[in-house]
């Protein structure tokens, strides 16, 4: 689990791989580790989509920089976005359960108030989890079109 915010990454890589490779090899590790992942579109902001769950989702955006010889600095921007939906009832539950403690009923506010705050604490926890798992899959190898665990020639070069 990370804490769910606005996450970069930058690889370097001593061995030249075209960008759509390096996302198509992105892709398929998420999905090897059980995500769902969407590809954006030509007008899109964000390059891929990955849900693990209903209440949130990771953008990530992807660039990469040329350095000659076939040397890359490739740059990548997570943004968490927490689904709104769940977000909206945990509020209405919230406000629902003030307005009946108001009204002496204490039991149905305290039962109304618990639920809201933990359908926002599980959106949030997803989020986290998400974060997490996008972290992972990124520090554990190159993004290269062939994957060699044991090679050196790509390092992370900022957290």
């Amino acid at each position: 689990m990370a804490l769910p915010a606005v996450r970069t990454r930058a690889l370097w890589s001593e061995r030249w791989c075209s960008p759509d490779d390096r996302l198509r090899t992105l892709e398929a590790r998420l999905r090897r580790m059980g995500a769902a992942v969407l590809r954006g579109g030509d007008f899109d902001s964000w390059d891929l989509t990955v849900r693990c769950g209903a209440l949130s989702c990771i953008r990530v955006r992807t660039a990469v920089e040329e350095h000659g010889a076939g040397r890359q600095l490739v740059r990548l921007r997570l943004v968490p976005r927490l689904s709104s939906m769940p977000l909206a009832l945990a509020l209405l539950a919230v406000v629902l359960g003030l307005a009946a403690g108001l009204d002496g009923a204490g039991i149905a506010a305290a039962v109304l108030c618990i639920a809201g705050v933990a359908l926002a604490a599980a959106t949030v926890a997803q989020a986290a989890a998400q974060t997490g798992h996008v972290l992972a899959t990124l520090d554990g190898q190159p993004l290269d079109e062939v994957s060699r665990p044991d090679t050196p020639e790509t390092t992370p070069v900022d957290g």
